[in-house]
């Protein structure tokens, strides 16, 4: 039986558009094909928010019957579609739409391959792996946050990193990407000084336990030390913040608690002398 689909350039039937749909969305056993996977998403989001399935409401709901017959009928499943377009690349995609309910209705698992049996066999049917398993082949090595300010930190640097580097650039290959974000991350770490550092610290300089001691040379004004490589002259130092009071702009300046923490230990051992 031919496969058929509607052109839209004029409405007629195109076997063509239908044999290359169908051979890029074609599955076999075993193997997951990432575009079906992605139109299925799709498919599954434009279904959850035409019936109201998403919010807290929603979430917090523990009878599966009513999970199961819920339709607020809303009808926002295209606006949502384009919505996620828009905003969402592939791993953000993944990560925020795969849902239990989808996998289970999916039948998604992991497999590998036993030794004992000499054949593949699946792995696990429990959703945190499965889905931490296809990040994995996606090149996501997913970070386990062990503490609760860990998230924080990942936010903060997420959106950083699309607004200094993918928001402000245009990328015309994997390759070049990488390159840039590699010189971006070096920047990042390095260079730029950042807020919850009192804006004078890199994140270096609190990982390699130098803080104190970049903090004592940014306060007596040296530069370089060509010893060890610190260069505070290439430092976007974030001394003063703009803030309005009565519709009046005022500059303050901003003093490190690290930077007052040095100052107090200087000056008392100035008095003790």
């Amino acid at each position: 039986m031919p496969r058929l689909a509607i052109s839209e350039e004029n409405n007629s039937f195109s076997p063509e558009h239908a044999d290359n749909n169908a051979g890029v969305l074609a599955t076999s056993g075993g193997r997951l094909n990432p575009y079906k996977l992605g139109v299925e998403l799709y498919r599954n989001i434009e279904e959850r928010w035409n019936k109201g399935q998403f919010g807290k409401e929603w979430e917090d709901c523990d009878d599966q019957d009513a999970k199961r017959h819920w339709n607020l009928r809303l009808d926002l499943g295209k606006q949502k579609i384009f919505e996620v377009r828009a905003l969402y690349n592939d791993v953000t995609f993944i990560d925020e739409f795969l849902t239990p309910d989808f996998c289970r209705d999916h039948k998604l698992f992991s497999f590998s391959w036993s030794n004992r049996n000499e054949r593949y066999e699946i792995e696990t049917r429990e959703f945190k792996q499965v889905k931490e398993k296809l990040l994995t082949e996606m090149g996501i090595d997913p970070v386990v946050a062990e503490h609760k300010e860990w998230n924080g930190k990942v936010e903060v640097f997420n959106a950083n990193l699309h607004k200094e580097l993918f928001d402000a650039h245009r990328f015309y290959d994997v390759a070049e990407m990488r390159r840039r974000l590699e010189t971006h991350l070096h920047w990042y770490n390095h260079a730029r000084t950042h807020h919850a550092l009192g804006g004078l610290l890199v994140p270096a300089d609190r990982y390699d336990g130098r803080a104190a001691e970049v903090l004592a040379r940014i306060e007596a004004g040296a530069g370089r030390d060509l010893g060890d490589g610190i260069e505070l002259r290439e430092r976007c130092l974030e001394l003063f913040k703009v803030t309005s009071r009565g519709g009046v702009p005022e500059v303050w300046p901003r003093r490190s608690r690290e930077v007052r923490g040095v100052r107090a230990r200087r000056d008392s051992a100035a008095q003790r002398a």
